[in-house]
């Protein structure tokens, strides 16, 4: 009996002694992956883990997790440099200099997917996601390719293009969007990301550039203004000649004091005893 007690209690010894093992519980928008750990055993790779999975892993894991699905990552920050990262889902808006060197700010949204095939995933993360978290991931694979290429594209256009002009800033955007993936797989050196999407607002100019323009749209209008005037003016003119040549220049003048309150006109009734005897 006392050995089956001391049995017992070595056992329960042993047990507390033993590390619990690896729990991975992945939400519906991240993946797993993991990896053998220990004193006395080598770090080797075991397995991937789907989103929305609790795994239990063998004494002496670890485990690792990464987003899965669509992310969105907003850069319209001021305050921040262009290559400055704020978080994991925004950056400080973008630079870049036109055609005719004006250089304008750029504001958008890009979206993407980590490649999360797991034998893509376990290369990403021992090549890039070891040495740096996911916001230096961010900085250094995404915003600085999509930084180029719009620097890039912006190049081709001058700013009253990109400014003014709704079909070539669509296609300007098209051709950043175009040249993303590529740019980004160059950075990585794998096809770590995919399903790219760039949405670029319209460019924001320079504030003295903005000044000047709105200067120009006010004398703009007030040029047309004066044009509409200018044409009533010269209506009225044409008008005053075609009554002119009526009524002669006395007619006219009658004509006019009449028009204006200054001569008021009595009518006399049909079969009064009044004579009016018509002046000479």
């Amino acid at each position: 009996m006392k050995a089956r007690v001391a049995a017992a209690a070595a056992i329960a010894a042993l047990a507390l002694t033993l590390p619990a093992c690896t729990v991975t519980n992945t939400a519906p928008d991240e993946s797993g992956i993991v990896y053998s750990d220990g004193a006395f055993h080598s770090t080797d790779f075991k397995s991937c883990v789907d989103p929305s999975t609790k795994d239990y892993s063998s004494f002496y894991s670890v485990s690792f997790k990464y987003p899965s699905g669509q992310r969105n990552f907003v850069f319209n920050g001021e305050d921040q440099a262009p290559e400055e990262v704020v978080s994991a889902r925004d950056a400080a808006a973008l630079k870049a200099v036109t055609k005719d060197n004006v250089e304008m700010t750029v504001n958008g949204q890009m979206t993407f997917r980590l490649n999360t095939d797991c034998d893509v995933l376990r290369e990403f993360h021992e090549n890039i996601g070891l040495k740096n978290d996911w916001t230096d991931t961010l900085r250094i694979y995404l915003l600085q390719p999509l930084n180029d290429a719009v620097n890039d594209a912006t190049k081709k256009y001058t700013w009253s293009e990109l400014y003014s002009d709704s079909a070539k800033r669509a296609e300007w955007s098209q051709t950043v969007k175009d040249s993303l993936p590529g740019r980004v797989k160059n950075a990585a050196r794998g096809d770590y990301f995919n399903d790219f999407g760039v949405v670029l607002q319209q460019p924001r100019i320079p504030g003295e550039l903005q000044s000047a323009l709105e200067a120009a749209q006010v004398s703009a209008q007030q040029n047309e203004a004066q044009q509409q005037r200018n044409i009533q003016v010269q209506s009225e003119l044409e008008s005053i000649r075609a009554l002119v040549e009526v009524l002669g220049p006395d007619g006219y003048n009658t004509y006019q004091a009449i028009k204006d309150g200054k001569i008021q006109i009595v009518p006399i009734p049909q079969g009064s005893g009044l004579v009016v005897q018509p002046g000479k």
